[in-house]
């Protein structure tokens, strides 16, 4: 559970093997709840006396511990990490590259030509930020030619596969 308190002390207490190497032991003091800290770092920044943060209490096999927690947009109480989530120049970046991903997917299966890799990319892009494209004029199509198109593509098919597309007047299948 998610509570927010004044760091009332933090004394270092030993050190221990972890999986990611050497860690720091602190018992810690926050509000009302006093659990251990384990940190990376000797000298830790994540609780500091007489600041405000936001921490969770666990319940460990060895005791309580207390752990920072860390808001989504980056400013937390204790400096840590994260990114903006309205950082728009980050946003393009992101779907810049995977863009460029789907379209050298789209090279790799034979889809496209080497050269339009960028621009299909940009493509791509643009679609996932909704940038409107430039409208291109269409043509008419009647139904008839249409069927004429049809007709050559069945007759094409037919005579690549060494059949009479419409012998009796019928489709082949």
């Amino acid at each position: 559970m998610q509570k927010r308190g004044v760091v009332k002390s933090v004394q270092a207490n030993g050190t221990w093997q972890g999986k990611f190497g050497l860690m720091y032991k602190y018992e810690v003091s926050v509000g009302e709840d006093v659990g251990e800290y384990s940190s990376k770092s000797e000298n830790q920044n994540k609780f500091a006396i007489g600041q405000e943060v936001d921490y969770e209490v666990v319940q460990g096999q060895f005791g309580n511990k207390i752990k920072p927690i860390f808001s989504q947009n980056g400013s937390s109480s204790f400096g840590g990490g994260g990114f903006k989530t309205n950082d728009v120049d980050k946003q393009m970046m992101i779907v810049k590259q995977s863009s460029l991903n789907r379209a050298v997917d789209m090279l790799i299966a034979d889809k496209i030509d080497k050269k339009d890799i960028l621009k299909v990319a940009q493509s791509f892009t643009d679609w996932v930020m909704d940038k409107p494209q430039a409208s291109k004029p269409t043509e008419a199509v009647s139904n008839t030619q249409v069927k004429k198109e049809v007709n050559k593509e069945a007759e094409n098919f037919a005579a690549a596969s060494g059949q009479d597309a419409f012998a009796d007047g019928d489709l082949p299948f």
